[in-house]
């Protein structure tokens, strides 16, 4: 019982802002203003955009290669974990699942640090 209400609220949370942006993208004008409708005009105009289509295609190209990467080293990782019969198994094993305890943040911070300007 506790599973399925907890369930519903994470669906609830997902769901609420999901429709309305969705339903704000389809508004012709300002949320609560009463002479808006609803028009695709704001939806094919982003997406008609050149700068949005080099951004999709950008962040596609981006998110298929680093699947492909991480799919070919994980899988490589898998075969040799379970399939050889390879020293220090515990510590790769541990190697492997590092990653799952780093919040995403500690590797934004660490992007953003690596990028910034060279300090003298």
């Amino acid at each position: 019982m506790l599973a399925w209400a907890v369930l519903l609220f994470v669906v609830g949370l997902i769901v609420g802002p999901v429709a309305t942006l969705f339903y704000g993208a389809f508004r012709s004008g300002g949320p609560g203003l009463p002479d808006a409708s609803f028009s695709l005009d704001a939806v094919l105009r982003v997406y008609a955009s050149t700068e949005y289509l080099g951004s999709l295609f950008g962040t596609l190209a981006l998110a298929l290669s680093t699947a492909a990467l991480a799919v070919t080293f994980g899988g490589l990782a898998a075969w040799v974990l379970s399939r050889t019969d390879v020293r220090a198994r515990g510590l790769l094993e541990l190697g492997v699942i590092v990653p799952l305890f780093l919040s995403p943040f500690v590797g934004a911070v660490a992007w953003s640090m690596l990028a910034a300007p060279a300090r003298a």
